[in-house]
């Protein structure tokens, strides 16, 4: 589902258990053994999951709550962290937990929920509604439903706000996968799809720089 690559361990979420579909959080330190830090046994949770530093999330859309688990020195136990929350896409920075919805793009404190969430971007800042919101190379890139995708800084979003292509990218066919925008120093790669009749259609891996 996710991952996170630390310099000393790699964190991934999985569906540890397909009967049950319990969620497990597992711990690969670099040659040495898988360890399971958390583990969620409830069967309503969808594919959205975050890490910051210290923690991992996971939503339960079908209640609209927002789960965390500490990464390290935990009991393996989740807590919830939000409440109606009806994610449509979540990621996260070191601090903070970001996500996507009714169009909006949201901001919590990592750990405790802050008393008043931060309201990050509204559809009039971006032309329409977002649709995804991914962290990646050190900025938040979020997609809109009018084919746009654009980036700003996880500190202040809108008033770094810059558009970093147009029309045409990242059709609802692959809106389900949230995480298919990625940034290095130089570039921006994104898919784009283009349509090509009788409901077939064709994607392309793109590159802008940075």
């Amino acid at each position: 589902m996710q991952m996170s690559v630390r310099a000393d361990a790699l964190f991934y979420v999985s569906f540890y258990e397909p009967a049950t579909q319990q969620r497990t959080v597992r711990r690969w330190d670099y040659g040495g053994d898988v360890t399971t830090p958390c583990s969620f046994t409830k069967g309503d949770l969808t594919t959205a999951a975050a890490f910051t530093t210290a923690r991992v999330y996971l939503h339960a859309n079908a209640k609209g709550d927002l789960y965390s688990c500490e990464l390290i020195g935990t009991s393996g136990q989740f807590v919830k962290y939000g409440s109606n929350l009806y994610i449509d896409s979540l990621t996260a920075t070191a601090d903070r937990v970001f996500w996507s919805q009714d169009g909006s793009v949201t901001s919590g404190a990592d750990g405790a929920m802050d008393t008043l969430l931060r309201g990050e971007l509204m559809p009039a800042d971006v032309g329409s509604k977002v649709t995804t919101v991914t962290f990646t190379g050190g900025e938040l890139f979020v997609t809109t439903a009018g084919g746009e995708l654009w980036s700003c800084a996880p500190e202040n979003c809108k008033a770094t706000l810059r558009k970093i292509a147009g029309a045409g990218i990242l059709e609802s066919v692959h809106l389900l996968v949230s995480h298919t925008v990625a940034a290095d120093a130089d570039a921006v790669y994104y898919i784009a799809v283009d349509a090509l009749g009788a409901g077939t259609k064709s994607s392309r891996l793109m590159k802008v720089a940075r």
